[in-house]
């Protein structure tokens, strides 16, 4: 009788386990299908920086999946990142109030805190 017991509850765990691990690999599947075109522009906005100009800007579905796809804490850190590097981009491009018609000459310091910001960004969001 105890041989049919082990025999039925090792069917249960590993049944149990089976179905754990399994819904595991298919949240880590979600998040790097949502990460990934992200992370591949932010590759992108990090070359042109290096170059100098960013001509690239963030897609907003591809944004909207990220943040979905993230845990409460990492979503903090990553509008905090997100927010600095929007602030950055507009320290790097000032707008001349009394000539707007007037293309911005770019500052390139703010490039190197960019590619810092981008840095970080890629970090936080590093494939499973």
């Amino acid at each position: 009788m105890s041989e049919l017991l082990a025999g039925f509850l090792g069917v249960l765990i590993g049944a149990f386990l089976g179905h754990r691990f399994s819904l595991d690999r298919d949240k880590r599947k979600e998040y790097n299908q949502a990460v990934t075109p992200f992370l591949e522009y932010m590759y992108k906005i990090e070359e042109q920086a290096n170059n100098g100009h960013i001509w690239s800007k963030i897609n907003e579905p591809d944004l909207l999946k990220v943040k979905m796809a993230l845990s409460r804490r990492n979503l903090k850190k990553f509008e905090m990142l997100m927010n600095s590097y929007y602030e950055s981009l507009k320290k790097a491009y000032p707008i001349n109030e009394e000539k707007p018609w007037e293309g911005a000459s770019a500052i390139t310091s703010e490039f190197n805190k960019i590619i810092v910001i981008i840095r970080k960004i890629r970090n936080l969001l590093k494939p499973h």
